[in-house]
């Protein structure tokens, strides 16, 4: 585990260096240098905690761990030296940590302070930004935070969004179709550079909408994303649902609430591939949730895992040809206690079965994940740890620890210690967002006509 409270990961094929002594030779010579190394570790250990510690939300228990890519399986995982019984899902919601660490001159970086203070990994690139990109949103997974990196990313070069007719959401229920958006006045192009609000996928709609884009989303541990979709969207209140752990409840006799169909109903289960545009009519039909994923597979260029939302940014970052700057975010949507609910192994099990859709896309894409990473290249680990340098320094620059706003009794947010236009940009959340971008669109298409009025 480094300093930050990340686990280390390692190869699982990883082989003994060449160099290794065979057991049973030079013994006694290794003696001493080994009593040596026990005290070096017993002082250095403890003091470990001593170096500067960026901000880090709590780490979901239990952590998602990643994928052999021969072992089938779940992606959760427990701790089996602590024989856990029972475990409290306390991750940040939508959020995964905080711990953060700019590069290249962009957009971002000529208005903001240098955050590094190590050379860039990469600071030449053969490639152009990519500009045109659909992200599909889904429900109670880092999504809105992701959402808000991209428009940071367009807003601040005037890119144009396809929005739906009100609002952050273009439809929770409904495939896209072209007929959903807002009509900007005056504005005679057609077609949109991005398009990253809720709306359910549907591909062939949202080329026309978006041609020639790269497409992008993101997805969590079914566990977790549906114990945070109930209580965020406060599902128990809308089934009348009166108990200690109105979550446990539910998952004890789920088929009973899910009929009623009340409020955000179709989130309550498989809400991820719902997202992603299969119908609830097929969540038991194993040859058509693999259709699904399938296609999926073949048609999103990057598909983020929750989990490993940094790892998942570093991949966005070379897919896109972005800066460092480009990737840098602050968590919104972070759940507060109130609306958290402890959920343990038995009701985990509960939730794998009642959500299997769900559970067969998390583990495939899971796996097709690192192996992104693999193709990434030997600097992987070399730019995470660079881009995480930067995050830390912007959040240490910006955040305020001492306050949350907590006008929305259902999230803890952020707020800022710095009000500079490179933190407020940081912070600004999809809904704010929405509006700003909406309005930059509408004054431009009325000074365009305006000049096209002129003789």
């Amino acid at each position: 585990m480094n300093p930050n409270g990340r686990v280390k990961t390692s190869r699982p094929d990883a082989t003994p260096s060449a160099n290794q002594t065979s057991p049973g030779k030079h013994v006694k010579s290794t003696i001493l240098p080994l009593c040596c190394l026990v005290v070096v570790l017993c002082i250095y250990l403890p003091t470990r905690t001593k170096f500067a510690t960026p901000i880090v939300e709590p780490v979901p228990s239990p952590r998602i761990t990643r994928f052999h890519p021969l072992i089938e399986g779940s992606g959760l995982k427990t701790d089996s030296s602590k024989n856990e019984s029972s475990l409290t899902f306390s991750t940040a919601d939508a959020s995964p940590s905080l711990t953060r660490s700019l590069s290249r001159t962009s957009i971002v970086t000529q208005a903001s302070p240098d955050l590094t203070t190590s050379s860039p990994p990469d600071p030449q690139h053969s490639c152009n930004p990519v500009e045109r990109i659909v992200y599909v949103k889904t429900h109670k997974t880092g999504s809105t935070t992701t959402a808000s990196i991209l428009e940071r990313f367009g807003y601040l070069r005037n890119l144009s969004f396809a929005m739906g007719k009100g609002g952050h959401i273009i439809s929770n229920e409904q495939l896209f179709k072209r007929s959903m958006l807002y009509q900007i006045p005056n504005r005679t192009r057609q077609d949109f550079d991005m398009l990253v609000n809720h709306v359910r996928y549907n591909r062939n709609e949202m080329d026309v909408a978006v041609p020639g884009a790269k497409y992008v989303t993101i997805i969590r541990d079914p566990v977790t994303q549906l114990e945070s979709a109930f209580g965020y969207f406060e599902m128990g209140n809308h089934l009348k649902i009166v108990s200690k752990n109105p979550f446990e409840t539910f998952m004890s006799q789920p088929q009973k609430y899910y009929a009623m169909k009340t409020y955000f109903w179709t989130r309550s289960r498989n809400g991820q591939i719902y997202d992603l545009g299969f119908d609830h009519e097929n969540d038991e039909n194993v040859a058509k949730i693999q259709e699904k994923i399938d296609k999926l597979s073949k048609e999103i260029d990057l598909v983020m895992i929750t989990e490993y939302f940094e790892e998942s940014l570093i991949l966005l970052r070379k897919l896109m040809c972005w800066d460092y700057s480009d990737i840098l975010y602050i968590s919104n949507g972070i759940r507060s206690k109130s609306h958290r609910f402890a959920v343990n192994q038995d009701m985990a099990n509960k939730i794998r079965a009642w959500s299997a859709a769900d559970v067969m896309l998390y583990e495939h894409f899971n796996r097709t994940f690192w192996k992104k990473v693999d193709e990434y290249g030997p600097s992987f680990q070399e730019d995470l740890a660079h881009f995480r340098e930067i995050e830390t320094n912007a959040m240490n620059m910006c955040i305020n620890l001492k306050k949350n706003n907590t006008g929305d009794k259902r999230e803890d947010k952020l707020t800022l210690k710095n009000n500079s236009a490179f933190c407020q940009d940081l912070i600004r959340a999809d809904v704010p967002y929405t509006s700003l971008i909406r309005k930059g669109m509408v004054r431009r298409a009325a000074e365009e006509a305006a000049k096209r009025s002129t003789p």
